[in-house]
């Protein structure tokens, strides 16, 4: 997984209303935002239980005849196959909605024990705007943080076993907020 944000968006957060024009970073202070960076995003990533990138998945479903099936992963870019009980299901016997991540089949999905097998690709190809700001703003929170505790990055490291749990309680407020609606739905 790639970092959601860039050292120079980070050091624009950490660098307050002058931006990162007026914030000279040692390799040393340089090190500690990168190792930031890379925490943050785990975290984020685990918080939201989801990938922000473009993958291609693989799922099974099971269906009771609803219209309307609801997928793990969402924005959806295309769907690939779709299979109901080994039987390929064409492409204009369903409609997307990509940015929910519903498909919509007039007829309903049914299948029992997972016969739904669905290919295709979800995520951005840009991560958007308001989950880097969010990213940017708890990387600047947790450098100010270590800047009062210098021993809080170990706490924050990215190979520490404990970092999403450490992470997560200092978690902004307003982080959570921008998130929230980013979080994957439980299925």
């Amino acid at each position: 997984m790639a970092d959601l944000i860039t050292l120079s968006r980070a050091k624009f957060a950490i660098g307050g209303a002058q931006g990162a024009a007026n914030l000279a970073l040692h390799s040393d202070e340089q090190a500690t935002v990168n190792a930031l960076i890379t925490a943050v995003t785990f975290a984020i990533s685990k918080y939201c239980r989801r990938n922000f990138d473009e993958q291609t998945y693989e799922e099974r479903y099971t269906g009771e005849g609803e219209t309307k099936l609801l997928l793990r992963h969402f924005p959806i870019i295309s769907v690939a196959s779709i299979t109901v009980d080994d039987v390929a299901v064409d492409a204009a016997d369903y409609i997307i909605d990509a940015a929910r991540g519903w498909l919509f089949r007039s007829c309903g999905w049914h299948s029992l024990d997972y016969g739904i097998e669905i290919e295709y690709d979800a995520g951005w190809s840009s991560v958007p705007e308001d989950i880097q700001e969010a990213c940017a703003a708890w990387v600047a929170a947790l450098y100010w943080q270590t800047k009062k505790n210098p021993f809080l990055m170990n706490t924050f490291s990215a190979t520490t076993g404990n970092t999403y749990s450490a992470l997560k309680e200092n978690m902004p407020n307003h982080v959570k907020t921008i998130l929230d609606p980013y979080r994957d739905r439980k299925i």
